[in-house]
Protein backbone atom coordinates (compact mmCIF):
# COMPACT_ATOMS: atom_id res chain seq x y z
CA UNK A 1 0.00 0.00 0.00
CA UNK A 2 1.34 3.24 -0.71
CA UNK A 3 0.37 6.64 0.58
CA UNK A 4 0.75 10.31 0.67
CA UNK A 5 -0.72 13.05 2.15
CA UNK A 6 -0.72 16.51 2.13
CA UNK A 7 2.95 18.18 2.77
CA UNK A 8 2.91 21.79 4.83
CA UNK A 9 5.31 24.11 5.62
CA UNK A 10 4.72 26.64 8.81
CA UNK A 11 6.11 30.51 7.80
CA UNK A 12 5.93 33.18 10.59
CA UNK A 13 7.73 35.94 8.66
CA UNK A 14 4.83 37.46 6.18
CA UNK A 15 7.06 39.93 4.43
CA UNK A 16 6.22 40.49 0.49
CA UNK A 17 9.42 38.80 0.09
CA UNK A 18 8.51 35.89 1.92
CA UNK A 19 5.06 35.16 0.57
CA UNK A 20 6.98 35.01 -3.19
CA UNK A 21 9.21 32.65 -1.63
CA UNK A 22 6.46 30.35 0.22
CA UNK A 23 4.56 30.50 -3.22
CA UNK A 24 7.80 29.48 -5.08
CA UNK A 25 8.70 26.74 -2.55
CA UNK A 26 4.95 25.68 -2.78
CA UNK A 27 5.12 24.91 -6.71
CA UNK A 28 8.34 23.26 -6.15
CA UNK A 29 7.11 20.85 -3.75
CA UNK A 30 3.80 20.49 -5.89
CA UNK A 31 6.33 19.82 -8.89
CA UNK A 32 8.25 17.19 -6.85
CA UNK A 33 4.76 15.85 -5.75
CA UNK A 34 3.52 14.99 -8.81
CA UNK A 35 6.57 13.87 -10.44
CA UNK A 36 6.47 11.11 -7.90
CA UNK A 37 3.04 10.17 -8.07
CA UNK A 38 3.68 9.81 -12.14
CA UNK A 39 6.70 7.50 -11.47
CA UNK A 40 4.98 5.70 -8.89
CA UNK A 41 2.06 4.99 -11.38
CA UNK A 42 4.35 4.05 -14.07
CA UNK A 43 6.30 1.54 -12.40
CA UNK A 44 2.99 0.34 -10.76
CA UNK A 45 1.40 -0.07 -14.51
CA UNK A 46 5.15 -1.79 -15.78
CA UNK A 47 4.63 -4.24 -12.67
CA UNK A 48 0.87 -5.00 -13.37
CA UNK A 49 2.01 -5.92 -17.20
CA UNK A 50 4.76 -8.11 -15.66
CA UNK A 51 2.24 -9.93 -14.09
CA UNK A 52 -0.52 -10.55 -16.64
CA UNK A 53 -2.95 -8.28 -14.19
CA UNK A 54 -4.03 -6.40 -17.18
CA UNK A 55 -5.22 -9.95 -18.72
CA UNK A 56 -6.24 -12.58 -16.23
CA UNK A 57 -6.82 -15.61 -17.25
CA UNK A 58 -9.45 -17.65 -15.39
CA UNK A 59 -8.13 -19.81 -12.63
CA UNK A 60 -8.71 -23.74 -13.54
CA UNK A 61 -10.43 -25.32 -10.25
CA UNK A 62 -10.60 -29.26 -10.36
CA UNK A 63 -13.60 -30.36 -8.66
CA UNK A 64 -15.90 -33.40 -9.10
CA UNK A 65 -19.21 -34.58 -8.20
CA UNK A 66 -19.95 -37.17 -5.39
Amino acid sequence: MIQAGQIHALHLNSSPASRSRRSANADAENDALDGLAREVLDRWRDEASARGLHHPVPMAIPWELE
